[in-house]
C-alpha cells in the first residue's frame, strides 16, 4: 500500500521538520551486502605511504550528544581499552597488570605512550579520568568500584563485587585519558569555526606510523541530503554514519564504497506508565503488537534496518523468545472497547527533530496508530528543547535511539533500572533490578544469558520499552582510498587502515 498520500496529513506540536520528506520511494532497496559487493582491493603500498589530507562531512561539530561526537572524540582522545572488528574489548593505551582478582583490576600505562604535548601519560592520569567519570551522567558505570588508588606503577580499581561490564567502560568514550586537556589520540584538533575544523596527525601516537592521514579538514554540514550530495560528488572523501535515506543513492555511486552494516543500536519506544491509558499493561502489550516494523522500517529508513521485538539481537545474550504476537487494527478496536476505554485515544509522542528517521518514525507511527483509532500528536524537537521536555514528562510516549554498547549492561542499566539514566517510562521492577545487578556478576555466558531471558521475558510482558528496529550504521569512503576497516559505529578507528591508491 502506498502511504504517501495519508502521511502527509498530520498534526505535529512546534512542527520544525528540517529534514527531507519520507521517501517511500526507496522503501524497496535493501542493501545488507553492499559493503562486501562494493570495497575495492587495497592496492600493495609502501608502509611509509601517506594520505595528505582527508575531507571529512558530519552534521555538527558542537552537538555533544550526537554519534558523531563519540567519532570526533575518537580522532583525539584513547580511553586505556578500546574494541576490534569483531566486538572484542582489548587493551589500548592501558595493559593488565598482574596480581588482578575478580574484584580488583590493575591498569598500567601502555610503554611508549605520550599525550600530544609530550607528556608521559601516568596511571594517575587513568585516576584522574576515573575521577571525572564519577561526577558525569555515567557515573553509574562505576556503581560498584568503592576504591582507586595508584601504586607500583599501576591504577588499582577495587569493587565491592565482581562487575563483568567494567571491562566495556574502560572502552567507553567516557573513560577518555587527558593530559594538560590534550589526549592520546592520532589526531590533534586545531583551530575550528562553526563550520570546520583541521585536524593534524599527531607524531606521538602510540601505534607508531599510524595514521596514514597527515591531516584531516572535518566540515560541517547540517543537512543531511547536502552532506550526502557533497560524498557523491566527491566534495568529500569520507562520510561517517551516513544518513539511512541515503544510502541507496550513494551505493549507486561508483565512485563511493560503503562499509558497515548491522548494528546493535536499538530504536525504541518508551512509554509513559503513570497515566490512564498506558497505566493498563494490556493498553501497552496491544500497542507493541498493533506496530507493523516491516513497513515502519520500509518508510522510515528505506529499509536500512533490521526488525526488533526484543532488546537484543537475536542469538546473542538471550535464549530463544517467544516471538510477538501481531493485532490487527480491528482486534485493536475490539480489545480496546472491551476494557471500557474511550473511542477517541489521545496520545502526544515526543521525539528528536535532527534525525530524519525518528522523524519520519514518528509519522509512520502516528498512521498506524490512526488506523487503530489513536490519535497521535507529534512534538520534534532537538537540543536544549528536547531534555527539558523529557526532564519535564510532556508526553506519552518517547522514541529515541540508545547508545551503541559492547556489554549488554550498557544498554538495559539505563533503559530499565529503577534509578536509569534514560528510564523515562518511569519504570520500576524490583525483579528486574535484581537481574540487571546478578547479570554482570559471574564470568559465565551461560548464567548471563538465563538473566537477560528472563529480563526480555519481564519486558515482553510489562511493555514498558517497545523494540522497533536495530539500524544499519554506514561510512562511505572515496575509492581512492581502499582499506577502510569495518568497525562498530561511533569511532574514527576504521579509518587507520586507509592508504591511497597511487603515490603521485
Amino acid at each position: 500500500m502506498n502511504l504517501w498520500p495519508c502521511l502527509l496529513i498530520f498534526s505535529v506540536t512546534n512542527y520544525r521538520f528540517t529534514r527531507r520528506a519520507l521517501m517511500t520511494g526507496l522503501g524497496g532497496l535493501g542493501l545488507t551486502g553492499v559493503a562486501g559487493a562494493q570495497t575495492p582491493v587495497a592496492t600493495p603500498s609502501p608502509v611509509l605511504s601517506r594520505i595528505p589530507s582527508l575531507r571529512v562531512g558530519v552534521s555538527s561539530l558542537t552537538n555533544p550528544s550526537s554519534m558523531e561526537a563519540m567519532w570526533l572524540n575518537s580522532l583525539t582522545h584513547d580511553s586505556p581499552f578500546y574494541w576490534n572488528s569483531s566486538g572484542d574489548i582489548l587493551p589500548g593505551i592501558a595493559t593488565r597488570a598482574s596480581g588482578e582478582s575478580t574484584t580488583r583490576l590493575g591498569l598500567r600505562v601502555r610503554l611508549g605512550t605520550l599525550a600530544q604535548d609530550g607528556t608521559v601519560v601516568t596511571p594517575q592520569h587513568f585516576l584522574q579520568a576515573l575521577i571525572r567519570l564519577q561526577s558525569s551522567p555515567d557515573s553509574w558505570r562505576l556503581a560498584h568500584v568503592i576504591d582507586t588508588y595508584v601504586a607500583d606503577d599501576t591504577l588499582w580499581i577495587v569493587c565491592d563485587r565482581q562487575d563483568l561490564s567494567l571491562q566495556a567502560t574502560l572502552a567507553h568514550p567516557s573513560m577518555a585519558v587527558s593530559v594538560n586537556r590534550v589526549g592520546t589520540g592520532p589526531f590533534q584538533r586545531g583551530i575550528a569555526t562553526r563550520a570546520q575544523a583541521p585536524y593534524g596527525r599527531n607524531p606521538l601516537f602510540w601505534q607508531i606510523e599510524r595514521p596514514h592521514i597527515d591531516e584531516l579538514q572535518v566540515i560541517a554540514i547540517a543537512d543531511d541530503v547536502q552532506r550526502s550530495t557533497a560524498m557523491a560528488t566527491g566534495e568529500l572523501d569520507l562520510l561517517p554514519n551516513v544518513p539511512l535515506l541515503d544510502v541507496p543513492m550513494l551505493a549507486a555511486e561508483p565512485t563511493i564504497y560503503l562499509v558497515g552494516g548491522a548494528s546493535n543500536r536499538l530504536c525504541h519506544l518508551q512509554l509513559r506508565m503513570e497515566m490512564a491509558p498506558l497505566n493498563n499493561t494490556r493498553v501497552r502489550q496491544i500497542l507493541s503488537g498493533a506496530i507493523d516494523r516491516a513497513a515502519l522500517i520500509s518508510i522510515a529508513t528505506a529499509n536500512q534496518a533490521e526488525i526488533a521485538t526484543t532488546l537484543f539481537p537475536p542469538d546473542g545474550w538471550t535464549e530463544e523468545i517467544d516471538g510477538l504476537a501481531t493485532i490487527s487494527a480491528d482486534s485493536v478496536r475490539e480489545e480496546f472497547r472491551d476494557l471500557g476505554l474511550p473511542t477517541d485515544i489521545r496520545l502526544h509522542l515526543l521525539t528528536d527533530n535532527a534525525d530524519a528517521t525518528l522523524a519520519n518514525t514518528a509519522v509512520v507511527l502516528q498512521d498506524q496508530f490512526a488506523n487503530c483509532g489513536i490519535s497521535l500528536s507529534i512534538t520534534l524537537l532537538d537540543g536544549a528543547e528536547l531534555a527539558d521536555a523529557v526532564a519535564n514528562g510532556d508526553y506519552d510516549l518517547l522514541v529515541s535511539y540508545s547508545e551503541p554498547w559492547r556489554d549488554p549492561h550498557e544498554l538495559v542499566w539505563p533503559l530499565l533500572s529503577s534509578h536509569g539514566v534514560d528510564n523515562w517510562s518511569g519504570f520500576s521492577s524490583a525483579e528486574i533490578d535484581t537481574l540487571l545487578r546478578a547479570a554482570v556478576l559471574l564470568d559465565d555466558d551461560a548464567f548471563r544469558r538465563g538473566r537477560y531471558t528472563r529480563l526480555e521475558q519481564l519486558v515482553r510482558r510489562d511493555v514498558p520499552v517497545i523494540p522497533l528496529f536495530r539500524p544499519y550504521v554506514w561510512d562511505a569512503v572515496s575509492t581512492r582510498y581502499p582499506g577502510y576497516s569495518a568497525l562498530p559505529p561511533a569511532t574514527s578507528r576504521g579509518m587507520m587502515t586507509l592508504l591511497p591508491t597511487d603515490q603521485g
